[in-house]
């Protein structure tokens, strides 16, 4: 594994909870909102999708990290970046 990437593998874990599912960071942010009553349907539902508060702006960052997420060593300053 080249240096670089031997160096962040462990920010990558713990980003990802380390294994503990309860400690995801999506899960965790789910949890909070259910403790203020705020209902958010699940991301798989035709109610998710259909979400009329839901600006198509929102999705920008989204769509960013996935299609560089494609192309790892292409971009890899880039997903360092807006990672750390």
């Amino acid at each position: 594994m080249p240096s670089i990437q031997s160096k962040v593998f462990p920010i990558y874990i713990d980003e990802i909870s380390n294994g503990d599912h309860q400690q995801n960071h999506p899960n965790i942010y789910l949890n909070v909102l259910k403790s203020l009553s705020i209902h958010v349907p699940s991301i798989y539902s035709r109610e998710f999708v259909n979400q009329q508060s839901i600006l198509d702006i929102s999705f920008k960052e989204a769509l960013l990290t996935s299609t560089t997420s494609l192309f790892p060593k292409t971009f890899q300053p880039e997903i360092l970046g807006y990672t750390l």
